[in-house]
C-alpha cells in the first residue's frame, strides 16, 4: 500500500488541491440540503450561517489560488473558456438578484398518498405561494461560483496536473472503502428490513402493502443516494480493473450489486445492468484470441440469461398478467405499476411552468426552482422537498437557453476528447466513458448531473498527454 501510495507522486500543493475539492463538494452537498429543507418562513439558524459563510470564505480562497495558479505564473489556458465560465457567473448572478422575494406560480399536483386527504387530484394546476429569502439567494450565489470554480478546474486545471493516472486508481480504493463502510453500518442498523424486503419479493409477507418501508438507506436520509453510491462503487470496480484486470473486481461488483437491490434504486439498478454487460462483452471481445474456449461459453451463458429474463419478464408485462399473473403482480407491486413515470411526467410539466412567464432566456437561478415547487409537494405529498428529477431540465430552469446551449456544446466537446483518447488508453477510456454515458442516462430522470464530471476528469488527463505527446513529437520533428 506504502508503494502505490508513493507511485502517486503527490506533492503538497496536489494535496491542498484535493481536499479543497472534497471540501467543496461537501459545502455544495451539504448546504444544499440545509436549504431546500429550511422553512422558508424561519430564520436561518446560527450553524447555518457560520456553515454558509464559512463556505463562502472557502470559495473566495480557492479562486484566489486558482487565480495565482493559472495567470500570476502564466500557466497556458484557453482565455476563451475562461470567458465563457465568467459570462455564466454572471448571467446566473443577475438571474437570482432579479427573483422576486416571493410568488405565486401554478403547478401541477404530482400525487396524493393513498388514505391522504387533499382538496386536490392528480394533474391539478394548482397556484402555491412561494419564498426566496436573502440568505437562500446569498447561497445560490457562491454556491453557483463554487460548482463552476470545481468544473473548470477539474476539467482544465487538474488534468494537468495530476497526470499519473494511478491517482484514478486510488480514487476508485477510495470509492470501495466508502461503500463497504455503508454496507456495513446499513447490516448493523437495519437488519430488520433486509428480512422485510426478503420476505415481500419472495411473497411471504406482504402485509405491508408496498415495498417502500423495507427499503434500506444506511448513513443517507433516502435510499435513491446509497444506490448512486453503490452504482458509483460498481463502475469504479470496471475503472480499476481497467488498470490491473483483477479478477475479484467483477466479485466486488457483484457485491456492491446485490447491496444496491436492496435499495430499490430502480435507475441505479437497470443503469448497473447496462454498464455491467457492455463492459463484460467489451471484455470478451478484445481478449477473444487469448481465451477464445472461454469466451464463447461465457457469451453462450448471457445470451441464454439474457433471453429468459426477457421472457419472464416481458411476457406477463405485455399480456397484461394472462400469462405468469404472479410475476406480473410482483412487477406492478414493486415498481407501483408506472406510477414512477407518471409523477415524474408531472415534475417536468411544473419545471417547464415555471419558467414559462418570460425566463427562458435568463432562467430562474441556481437552486431556485426547487424551492418553487417546494410548496407544491407539502400540499400534494406531505413531503418538505423534491427535484425536477432531470438533470437536462434542472439546467435548463436554472440557467436558461444559455446555460442550456453551453451543457450542450460542452458535452459535444466532452464527446471529441472522448474519441481522441480513446487512441491513448483505449481499455481505461471505454470503462471511463461507461460512466459517463451512465450519468447522461440517469441525469435524463434524476438530477444528479454534476457526477458526469467525475468520470471526464481522467479523460480529459488521457487527452492533455496527447496533446503533450503531439507537442513533443512536432518540436523533435523541428
Amino acid at each position: 500500500m506504502k508503494k502505490f501510495i508513493a507511485s502517486l507522486e503527490l506533492r503538497f500543493s496536489d494535496l491542498f488541491l484535493l481536499l479543497a475539492a472534497g471540501s467543496f463538494a461537501l459545502f455544495i452537498g451539504v448546504g444544499q440540503s440545509f436549504m431546500n429543507q429550511m422553512d422558508l418562513n424561519a430564520n436561518m439558524p446560527l450553524p447555518i450561517w457560520i456553515f454558509t459563510i464559512f463556505g463562502i470564505m472557502m470559495i473566495v480562497f480557492f479562486g484566489l489560488y486558482l487565480y495565482i495558479e493559472l495567470f500570476s505564473k502564466k500557466e497556458p489556458y484557453n482565455k476563451y473558456v475562461v470567458m465563457v465560465f465568467a459570462f455564466l457567473i454572471l448571467l446566473n448572478l443577475v438571474a437570482v438578484l432579479v427573483q422576486p422575494a416571493s410568488g405565486t406560480e401554478n403547478v401541477r399536483v404530482r400525487l396524493i398518498p393513498e388514505g391522504m386527504t387533499s382538496p386536490y387530484h392528480v394533474g391539478d394546476l394548482v397556484p402555491v405561494n412561494y419564498q426566496i429569502s436573502a440568505i437562500h439567494k446569498l447561497f445560490f450565489i457562491f454556491e453557483n461560483i463554487g460548482m463552476l470554480l470545481m468544473i473548470y478546474s477539474g476539467l482544465f486545471v487538474f488534468p494537468k496536473r495530476f497526470k499519473n493516472l494511478k491517482f484514478i486508481e486510488f480514487l476508485g480504493y477510495i470509492m470501495f472503502a466508502v461503500c463497504i463502510l455503508l454496507a456495513i453500518y446499513s447490516y448493523a442498523t437495519e437488519y430488520n428490513l433486509y428480512i422485510g424486503f426478503i420476505k415481500y419479493v419472495t411473497g411471504i409477507d406482504r402485509s405491508s402493502g408496498d415495498i417502500g418501508p423495507y427499503l434500506v438507506k444506511s448513513l443517507f436520509s433516502h435510499r435513491n443516494p446509497l444506490g448512486m453510491t453503490y452504482m458509483l462503487g460498481i463502475i469504479f470496480c470496471y475503472i480499476n480493473h481497467s488498470f490491473s484486470k483483477k479478477w475479484w473486481h467483477y466479485l466486488l461488483a457483484g457485491f456492491l450489486f446485490v447491496n444496491l437491490i436492496f435499495t430499490f434504486c430502480k435507475t441505479g439498478i437497470l443503469l448497473s445492468v447496462l454498464v455491467t454487460f457492455i463492459y463484460v462483452i467489451y471484455r470478451l471481445i478484445v481478449t477473444y484470441k487469448e481465451h477464445a474456449k472461454r469466451n464463447l461459453i461465457t457469451l453462450i451463458s448471457i445470451g441464454s440469461v439474457v433471453v429468459i429474463a426477457a421472457i419472464l419478464v416481458g411476457v406477463p408485462y405485455l399480456t397484461k398478467g394472462k400469462i405468469l399473473p404472479s410475476v406480473y403482480n410482483l412487477i406492478q407491486n414493486i415498481t407501483g405499476g408506472g406510477l414512477s413515470l407518471e409523477t415524474r411526467s408531472y415534475i417536468w410539466d411544473n419545471g417547464f411552468q415555471i419558467i414559462s412567464n418570460g425566463w427562458w432566456l435568463l432562467g430562474r437561478g441556481f437552486g431556485i426552482p426547487n424551492l418553487i415547487v417546494k410548496p407544491m409537494n407539502i400540499i400534494s405529498h406531505g413531503e418538505d422537498f423534491i427535484s425536477l428529477h432531470s438533470g437536462f431540465l434542472t439546467v435548463l430552469t436554472e440557467g436558461g437557453l444559455f446555460y442550456f446551449l453551453a451543457y450542450i456544446t460542452f458535452l459535444i466537446y466532452a464527446g471529441y476528447v472522448i474519441i481522441k483518447s480513446y487512441k491513448v488508453d483505449k481499455d481505461l477510456t471505454i470503462s471511463v466513458s461507461l460512466g459517463v454515458l451512465t450519468f447522461l442516462l440517469y441525469s435524463l430522470i434524476e438530477s444528479n448531473h454534476y457526477l458526469i464530471y467525475l468520470f471526464l476528469f481522467p479523460i480529459f488527463i488521457l487527452y492533455y498527454q496527447r496533446e503533450e505527446k503531439k507537442v513533443e513529437e512536432k518540436s523533435n520533428e523541428a
